[in-house]
């Protein structure tokens, strides 16, 4: 390696050695002085899973005081002979397959 990427290389090492001190400076402190334990963190898990299920649990409640509207269903009137299949629609008789 010549002189010139040697100086290039230890400015990249020093450039990074600012950021890192930097970091320490102003990131870290935040991060070590928050510290959570297991049992905190299953506390606080439960916690909001409560949260949202009383949410859910409220809006679909208040969701449901609203009557839903009807569907109305008009009948054809059938013509003679015919029956209803299992589904309520007419069938006659010459449309059974098995008819003989």
């Amino acid at each position: 390696m010549n002189e010139e990427s040697k100086e290039l290389l230890r400015q990249i090492v020093d450039a990074q050695k600012e950021q890192t001190e930097l970091l320490r400076k102003h990131v870290l402190p935040l991060w070590t002085r928050i510290r959570f334990s297991l049992l905190g963190l299953l506390v606080l898990m439960t916690l909001v899973a409560v949260g949202v299920g009383i949410t859910a649990f409220a809006i679909r409640s208040q969701n449901s005081t609203v009557p839903l509207p009807q569907q109305t269903r008009t009948r054809t009137p059938m013509p003679a002979g015919a029956t209803e299949d299992l589904f309520g629609e007419a069938a006659s008789p010459t449309d059974d397959p098995f008819a003989e």
